[in-house]
């Protein structure tokens, strides 16, 4: 989670610390956050408003979101300005809280549906990606299972490289560990339908 300290501010500055990334030669950053508004609504809702969205406009009883709400939209770029510790930065919040795939489930509802739709996801991370002087950080709440899983099928995606390798180097780049089962087939089903 990019919130810190007791102030709960967005880690702006300890982001670009870590990765070695200068975020200030990019004019607008993008926080893409997999984390759900009920279980993690403490952390959730310090995120959504440091990008100055009121918490309230996603109640925690309306879970998923993309099943509650008729105009859920994914794509939708929530703020636009990051208050961080030390200044305000043009940036906004994407919300696009991704689910494992459970066991003997029907992928397709978890590759394609409205609100989770992991191939979306990915080609719309792909599509910021290619608007000049943006940053994209995406994560989740500890950085295995959601992150772990999108960052394969990054992997997949860009490199072309298989669901195990993938899965492989997702699990070698954070200290959280390997995703769980049910990310693990969400990955393989997104490579087996590329």
């Amino acid at each position: 989670m990019p919130i810190v300290g007791d102030d709960s501010h967005y880690a702006y500055d300890e982001i670009a610390f870590a990765t070695g990334v200068d975020l200030e030669t990019y004019s607008q950053f993008i926080s893409v956050s997999l984390i759900d508004n009920t279980g993690e609504r403490d952390a959730w809702e310090h995120e959504v408003s440091a990008f100055g969205v009121d918490p309230d406009t996603f109640p925690k009883k309306e879970w998923p979101p993309y099943l509650h709400s008729d105009d859920w939209n994914p794509y939708l770029k929530l703020g636009t300005e990051l208050v961080t510790e030390w200044k305000q930065i043009t940036g906004s919040l994407i919300w696009w809280p991704i689910e494992g795939l459970p066991d003997k489930v029907n992928p397709n509802v978890f590759l394609t549906s409205p609100g989770w739709d992991l191939r979306g996801l990915i080609d719309h991370i792909t599509s910021m990606l290619n608007e000049p002087g943006t940053a994209v950080y995406v994560h989740c709440a500890l950085g295995a299972d959601r992150t772990g899983a999108v960052h394969a099928a990054w992997l997949i995606n860009q490199q072309g490289l298989d669901a195990k390798t993938a899965l492989d180097e997702a699990a070698q780049a954070t200290s959280a560990g390997a995703p769980s089962a049910d990310y693990r087939r969400l990955v393989a089903a997104y490579a087996a339908q590329r």
